[in-house]
């Protein structure tokens, strides 16, 4: 397989690393999230709540802990392994530290520091 097939994976590993530095929790993962629709318009920088992050569908995130100077020293701190799925590649939803991860016939709510 060529690099190319994991530049989404490492992607999202960079961005959940991200999210992991920048929001340090240890409560446990909420039942319910309630986003407003102004959220929608404009999102914190450490949320994604929509499949390209906002309604511009730009892709684009806010956060300044990764730029190139450190890009290259990024490591996954943690993996998520969906069961019923062999190869999961996914954007996911991510509300105040709580990442939701959908596969072929399953949900998983995650915690983004911890997994």
């Amino acid at each position: 397989m060529s690099a190319v097939r994991y530049l989404p994976v490492g992607c999202l590993l960079s961005f959940a690393f991200g999210l992991a530095v920048g929001n340090s929790r240890h409560e446990p993962v909420p039942v319910h999230v309630n986003v407003q629709p102004l959220e929608l318009l404009k999102p914190a920088k450490e949320n994604w709540l929509t499949y390209h992050g906002g309604y511009s569908g730009q892709r684009f995130s806010g956060l300044t802990q990764i730029d190139v100077t450190n890009a290259g020293r990024l490591r996954a701190q943690w993996v998520f392994h969906a069961r019923n799925s062999n190869l999961l590649e996914a954007t996911p939803v991510v509300v105040n530290g709580l990442m939701l991860v959908t596969s072929a016939n399953d949900a998983f709510a995650l915690d983004a520091e911890t997994g």
